[in-house]
């Protein structure tokens, strides 16, 4: 990467953005609960010190930056970070230790506790669905997304639906969904790197070379489950462990992923091995232990969901029938795709059952582009309201389209972004 005068600044600036975010979301009260969280869900971890085992990582980290000669695209890049890190304690009154989890806290979650340590019971797991369906009669590609959760009042709080829907604008882009795995493998790169930043123009083209750059860079990003959809609107499913990955190819341009689940084999194979091990070592076995129950129902939502999305791209989707994929309730739990509280295992606590708290549907480009938002409320299904009609980015509504839906609320609160990260050649779907 370029270092100079100008982009030395630029990553100055850019470290002072982050640490004003992280500000406005009261961070120090987010790490506060979060270690509180981890201590209580991982008995092992009662007497660790997290913030200060956190701040020891991010300054490990630091300290080993990669290889050049193996990475070049990272040429120049500590520098860069070094002074975007700079910048961001500037802003953040010099707190270290706010530093410390703006960068590292998600690479020490995934990557040091959950690859050392067992929760005692399961912890609470986001499902969460994403589909793409480029064959559509809508004169533009599909996109649709479950996002499921307990619903506490965190959740509630992001529910809103967006004023304004897709911009029509043809860009390479990434949606992703969790996975995380105990007993996953430790990466041996742990330089804080991007490679969605570093990510060549000419990989935007095409969905596989782009999925080829990323598996070069697997150590450094993951783990989740994502679909990749390139310019020409092909696109294909990345299975992402710490370390390990794997590429499925597209169905004729579509894909679908769900979330704690894998269908690539070795990927399948190497997941139900961690799982088995982790089951095993809590002195459970496989008919009691409730992970083992939710994992393989979600084996089973994925099996569902894959059919779905291939039959609707064959023969050619509109945005109900994409709705009608990530709002599926046809067969029972845990076969559908879309839930509604259904309680997963006699062991799990009343009050923590998974719902789909919102799932939208959306024409991405053309003069259709519009979004169906579904949200679960007055304890229903979020496919037991009529959707909000959201219109995009400088489309105007046809009655046509307005048939049993219901219009944005009058004032907006706190309206859910469209869009998570934008990166020079790539955008991350929210």
């Amino acid at each position: 990467m370029k270092v100079d005068s100008a982009s030395l600044a630029k990553a100055f600036a850019r470290g002072r953005e982050k640490a004003a975010q992280s500000k406005a979301i009261s961070l120090e009260t987010v790490i506060k609960d979060q270690a509180a969280g981890l201590r209580k869900a991982y008995p092992a971890l009662a007497d660790m010190d997290i913030p200060s085992e956190l701040l020891k990582l991010d300054r490990e980290r630091m300290a080993n930056p990669p290889d050049t000669a193996k990475f070049p695209e990272t040429r120049g890049l500590p520098e860069l970070l070094r002074e975007e890190r700079r910048g961001f304690l500037s802003a953040c009154g010099g707190n270290e230790l706010l530093l410390a989890h703006a960068y590292t806290w998600q690479f020490f979650y995934s990557r040091r506790i959950n690859t050392r340590y067992l929760p005692g019971v399961m912890q609470r797991c986001d499902g969460c669905t994403a589909v793409f369906i480029p064959n559509s009669t809508e004169r533009g590609p599909l996109y649709g997304r479950n996002w499921d959760i307990t619903l506490n009042p965190w959740a509630r709080s992001l529910m809103e639906p967006p004023r304004k829907a897709a911009d029509g604008k043809r860009v390479m882009w990434i949606k992703g969904v969790s996975c995380n795995l105990f007993l996953d493998d430790e990466p041996g790169e742990i330089f804080p790197v991007d490679p969605f930043l570093l990510l060549p123009a000419d990989c935007t083209a095409h969905a596989a070379d782009a999925a080829e750059f990323l598996y070069r860079y697997r150590d450094f990003w993951g783990p989740g489950n994502h679909i990749l959809v390139d310019r020409n609107h092909d696109s294909v499913a990345i299975e992402k462990a710490n370390v390990r990955m794997g590429i499925r190819k597209s169905d004729h341009g579509a894909s679908a992923v769900t979330a704690m689940s894998f269908v690539i084999p070795e990927m399948h194979k190497f997941k139900t091995k961690c799982d088995r091990r982790s089951v095993e070592k809590r002195g459970w076995t496989i008919e009691e232990a409730p992970d083992w129950y939710y994992w393989r129902g979600a084996d089973k939502r994925y099996e569902r969901l894959l059919k779905l999305t291939k039959d609707a791209n064959r023969r050619g989707a509109n945005l109900m029938d994409m709705a009608s994929i990530v709002t599926d309730h046809a067969v029972p739990y845990p076969d559908r795709v879309c839930l509604a509280g259904e309680f997963r295992h006699p062991k799990i606590p009343r009050g923590n059952e998974e719902w789909t708290g919102v799932s939208h549907s959306e024409v991405l480009e053309g003069p259709n582009r519009r979004m169906l938002f579904y949200v679960a409320e007055n304890g229903k299904a979020c496919y037991d309201s009529p959707p909000y009609l959201v219109p995009g980015v400088g489309v105007r509504l046809k009655p046509e389209w307005k048939k049993g839906t219901r219009p944005l609320p009058k004032k907006a609160k706190k309206p859910r972004p469209t869009i998570h990260m934008e990166y020079p050649k790539i955008r991350v779907m929210f």
